[in-house]
């Protein structure tokens, strides 16, 4: 029998030291901890949280979390030379991670962003001739985003991609559009080791009261970042406006870039005793937005796999997505949940309908929850992630 991994997950951003994180760092830390519950032994090398450089580590639901911070420069980052500031920080994480990976006898480093991330531990492998698997989370496509603005290489990702020993798909539907991106930009993939799976949600996690019915509101509560990269809250807010005069109310929850903007929108708009913005919040206020909304919508153009969904889904929230890949792959129309073209008259219109049609709600809602309790159980599905990462 092949013995369990010794597993490094590295990510700069995470859930143990930032707010504002998304799916894929949750998911992240889901994996990590049901790893360790497994008896995988299981580091996680992230961003540091002190003012003072060094690695700092901490014991966390079983997981050895180190957290790295580098000394900076002000001055040459700022004002004199930031590519330079930008190389040396890069240089003192990839000696942590060295250091680390050696010390702990990693057998398994498994990585998120494409680039630097996932470049930097290649490079790290070849350098010191180090024997480690890397496991390579496939969740978005920012990675398009970075060959489009000309701040990385085509080369530079093909080299990403076929130097890793496993690409972990969280859908069906995003390696097709991950296919179909690599044709756009000439990258060639020779043929790596895949995994379509995501880890899913902790279900003990997402439970939901039952709430009396507000027959004069409808509440709608959208969780996302606020970003111009594939989120559309904007679909939302410009739907609301063709139902005015109407009891049907917004909760947005997320931050990011765009969050100001909206914000500042709303409040000069008749649309602000209508529309609330809560931020980035978690645990029980999160958890209590949720149980108060009659229904969850998100408004994207493309979605690597959609966490915020699966956890409405598994709270019995009904769920209400745009119709774009991967969503329409898992998403049945009126029956696991509801989806609608990117144009606000058509989100109008199915608001109305669905703040009108109570029953469909409540059936489409226990659809769901059975969809995400046998598809995405994070117990069940972790004991897959150890056999692929076994399996290189």
């Amino acid at each position: 029998m092949i013995e369990k991994p010794n597993v490094l997950i590295y990510s700069r951003n995470s859930t143990y030291h930032k707010i504002g994180c998304g799916g894929a760092e949750t998911s992240l830390r889901i994996i990590a901890e049901k790893l360790a519950r497994q008896g995988v032994k299981v580091s996680y090398f992230t961003n540091g949280i002190s003012r003072f450089p060094g690695t700092r580590e901490k014991k966390i639901n079983g997981v050895d979390v180190y957290f790295f911070t580098p000394w900076r420069w002000p001055l040459l980052k700022k004002r004199i030379f930031p590519l330079l500031a930008s190389r040396l920080i890069r240089k003192q994480n990839r000696m942590a991670l060295v250091r680390l990976i050696k010390k702990k006898n990693i057998n398994i480093v498994h990585t998120y962003d494409t680039y630097p991330e996932t470049f930097d531990i290649i490079k790290i492998r070849n350098k010191y001739n180090l024997q480690f698997k890397i496991a390579k989370r496939m969740a978005g496509l920012y990675w398009t985003i970075q060959l489009e603005s000309h701040s990385v290489r085509a080369a530079t990702i093909e080299y990403v991609f076929n130097n890793v020993d496993l690409l972990n798909f969280i859908s069906s539907g995003l390696e097709t559009l991950f296919n179909e991106k690599c044709e756009q930009f000439g990258i060639t993939i020779l043929d790596p080791k895949k995994l379509i799976l995501d880890i899913g949600v902790d279900l003990d996690h997402f439970t939901r009261k039952n709430k009396p019915i507000a027959k004069n509101k409808f509440s709608i509560v959208c969780v996302s970042r606020f970003t111009s990269y594939a989120k559309r809250q904007d679909i939302l807010i410009d739907a609301l406006k063709l139902l005015n005069h109407r009891n049907i109310f917004i909760e947005f929850v997320g931050a990011g870039k765009l969050f100001e903007q909206y914000k500042k929108q709303i409040l000069n708009s008749p649309l602000k005793h209508r529309v609330t913005f809560h931020g980035y919040v978690t645990g029980e206020k999160l958890t209590g937005i949720l149980e108060a909304a009659d229904l969850f919508a998100l408004p994207t153009n493309f979605e690597g796999l959609g966490k915020s969904v699966i956890e409405a889904m598994a709270m019995k929230l009904p769920v209400l997505v745009s119709d774009v890949v991967p969503l329409n792959k898992y998403i049945n129309h009126n029956k696991t949940g509801f989806l609608v073209q990117n144009k606000p008259e058509k989100w109008a219109e199915i608001i109305l309908k669905l703040s009108e049609d109570r029953k469909l709600l409540s059936e489409v809602a226990e659809a769901g929850y059975l969809f995400a309790k046998n598809n995405y159980n994070a117990e069940i599905n972790i004991l897959q992630y150890i056999k692929a990462f076994q399996n290189i």
